[in-house]
């Protein structure tokens, strides 16, 4: 019996033009009112994704920063948060400069020169939660305390304690909720995960999914 829905958000809830279609939000609400939570997991900043719920709630939890920070929506709580180390940082900027993008809980950065690095570190030394590098694979990353997952052209990095399987269990021991009731669509092999999960390939309609939920 599905306790939990842990939906990907980019191209699988949200559309070409980053747009959630009503007849989807409607049918997250059916299932919401059918005492079936839900949880958009993204690698995207927390920001990006709360914004979507500004004129009307749809989602339980939000599962941020690929990972990193764990947000109750309904009761305005958060559940888990865990940010790169500072001296990471600068050991990411140092080996990547703009190819790096440093993802706050509101907003993602490039920087082009080392003022603007220093300047934005100074400030945002624990701020930051993800790093998204534009990188295939780089044997330097095993070298740093960080886990990373792979995606397309990007590498997504987060601090070594964090996951989505860590994330998730947040989520499932304030809800009491085994894996086994916990329902996935969209997660693609490259992640680690222990729930049954259902495939959608980037841009498929998840309308018939919910559907049948």
């Amino acid at each position: 019996m599905t306790k939990m829905i842990v939906s990907g958000f980019t191209d699988i809830l949200t559309d070409c033009e980053e747009a959630i279609s009503f007849k989807n939000v409607l049918e997250i609400d059916r299932i919401r009112n059918n005492n079936i939570i839900f949880t958009v997991c993204s690698n995207n900043n927390f920001k990006y994704i709360y914004d979507y719920n500004n004129d009307f709630i749809f989602m339980d939890y939000i599962i941020s920063n690929t990972g990193a920070y764990v947000y109750d929506l309904v009761n305005e709580r958060i559940l888990f948060k865990k940010n790169i180390l500072p001296s990471i940082i600068k050991k990411l900027y140092k080996k990547y400069n703009s190819t790096c993008t440093f993802c706050t809980l509101d907003n993602n950065y490039v920087f082009e020169n080392d003022n603007d690095f220093d300047k934005f570190y100074n400030e945002n030394k624990n701020n930051v939660y993800s790093v998204i590098i534009d990188i295939n694979s780089d044997d330097y990353l095993d070298t740093l305390n960080i886990n990373y997952i792979k995606l397309n052209r990007n590498i997504y990095i987060v601090d070594s304690h964090v996951s989505l399987d860590n994330s998730i269990n947040k989520i499932c021991l304030k809800r009491k909720i085994d894996l086994k009731n916990i329902l996935g669509i969209g997660f693609d092999d490259y992640i680690s995960y222990s729930f049954k999960n259902i495939n959608i390939k980037r841009g498929e309609d998840i309308l018939d999914i919910l559907r049948k939920i």
